[in-house]
């Protein structure tokens, strides 16, 4: 980090070496301007004129779920001062009310538009992080995470990838990530989620994973696994199920840019067989979100919706064939129509029996 240093005269100012907020916020550069130089070479002399402005300090904040904060609204005397601190300019003027609240990097509204990249040095003080993959799976965790070794802990940010260890990650490079130690906020906001059970099977299939409620989103992150919907899980408390990625069951279908046609699919007990053609830049995996209100027809009717994990915007065609596990969603209706056999029109899919 660079150090920002006062020095009470007015003709030292920062412009000349570090351009200042791109050139735009800038102050002229008055001849006789220079970096102190001594034992510490990133000094940087700042002019004491308090001409304040709002930034970003950017911290390495260890997120398990999105959207993640990457630092805090701070103030700063002048803006050769922020850019001393490596902090991202905002606005002129005092934080106020925002002071030392997190900011959020948003996604740009034009499409064509690149998200604002986060700025890390090239300093090699590696980290272990996991990451998660973005490619096709069938299997939770989905996506997989991998062990990956980052150049220091601001690229593993900029990644999304939680960091696990210093240093780097050595054999684990490449290996699944199964489990992460961490802190959550203590905080009672529970989601249902379905996680990888204890259980002995003497047959296949075998079902190896059973739902189960975690306190909140963080604790289900932390030990990946996949959630189902918000709230207790309630009767279906300890249901076993398939390894595959299980529907959401959602109030909202969240929105997404990426258009997805459905171009053959299957029912197989409680399973989906689908696949899916889209556009993109290479193959990735969709989750499968669906309206938690029943419309009523016959047979009843829900909202669906295939969100991409990344919404990039190549143009190459694609198809993937993925499996989605229904069990969550036949729970629902049994409990509201309570019976235990039913039929359910996913719309843009097809009609799921059971």
């Amino acid at each position: 980090m660079i150090k920002a240093i006062r020095l009470f005269t007015l003709t030292l100012v920062c412009a000349a070496f570090l351009g200042c907020g791109s050139g735009e916020q800038g102050e002229q550069s008055l001849a006789g301007d220079e970096v102190l130089k001594g034992q510490d070479e990133d000094v940087v002399a700042c002019p004491s004129v308090y001409k304040p402005v709002c930034s970003v300090e950017l911290q390495e904040i260890r997120c398990i779920t999105t959207p993640c904060p990457i630092g805090v609204h701070k103030s700063f005397g002048n803006l050769c001062e922020s850019d001393a601190a490596g902090a991202k300019f905002l606005s002129e003027g005092e934080c106020g009310d925002l002071e030392g609240q997190p900011y959020y990097d948003e996604k740009p509204d034009d499409p064509e538009k690149p998200d604002d990249p986060i700025a890390c040095t090239k300093e090699y003080k590696p980290v272990c992080a996991a990451e998660a993959g973005t490619e096709p799976c069938t299997t939770i965790p989905c996506p997989a995470v991998q062990h990956k070794t980052f150049g220091n802990a601001c690229m593993a940010r900029a990644a999304n990838a939680l960091i696990v260890q210093e240093g780097e990650c050595g054999k684990l490079e490449g290996t699944p990530v199964t489990h992460i130690e961490g802190p959550c906020p203590a905080v009672y906001d529970p989601v249902c989620a379905k996680d990888e059970a204890q259980i002995a099977c003497i047959t296949e299939p075998c079902p190896t994973h059973a739902c189960k409620t975690f306190g909140n989103s963080c604790e289900a992150g932390l030990a990946f696994a996949a959630v189902v919907s918000s709230g207790e899980c309630g009767k279906l408390e300890g249901a076993v199920a398939f390894g595959e990625p299980p529907v959401n069951l959602v109030d909202k279908l969240p929105a997404t840019d990426k258009v997805v046609t459905v171009q053959k699919f299957q029912f197989e007990g409680d399973r989906l067989y689908v696949t899916l053609g889209y556009s993109g830049c290479a193959p990735q995996h969709f989750h499968l979100n669906v309206g938690n209100q029943f419309m009523e027809s016959y047979p009843v009717q829900v909202a669906t919706a295939f969100v991409p994990v990344v919404e990039d915007y190549c143009k190459a065609y694609l198809t993937t064939e993925f499996i989605y596990d229904l069990i969550p969603l036949k729970h629902a209706y049994q409990q509201t129509y309570q019976t235990e056999e039913g039929a359910i029109e996913l719309r843009g899919i097809g009609l799921y029996k059971f």
